[in-house]
């Protein structure tokens, strides 16, 4: 979503525990993968203070291309912890532009 402070999309990323018990301490979300036909935007993930639901954990990423019109997009997110990391994915995804 394009925002005044900062251009291009930006990308507000929860991942919640099925049972809403608390997020493990040790993991962290630290890429962000957004697909979209054959583009592709990666970046890192930042912890921005936003309030995030029990169980959940909220990141945002910011400064990603300029991408015209609605649609969906696929989603990929790197979880690391102490024994590796794993990729969580969601698929179609729709683009919100504000007004």
């Amino acid at each position: 979503m394009p925002g005044a402070d900062s251009p291009g999309v930006l990308a507000s990323v929860t991942v919640s525990t099925v049972d809403k018990s608390p997020m493990p301490a040790n993991l962290t979300l630290s890429r962000l993968f957004v697909v979209r036909g054959s583009e592709v935007w990666l970046s890192g993930l930042s912890d921005e203070g936003q309030w995030a639901p029990k169980g959940s954990m909220v990141r945002m990423a910011r400064g990603g291309p300029d991408w015209p019109g609605q649609g969906t997009v696929d989603i990929v997110v790197r979880m690391d912890g102490p024994t590796g990391s794993i990729y969580l994915a969601q698929r179609a995804v729709e683009v919100q532009h504000p007004e």
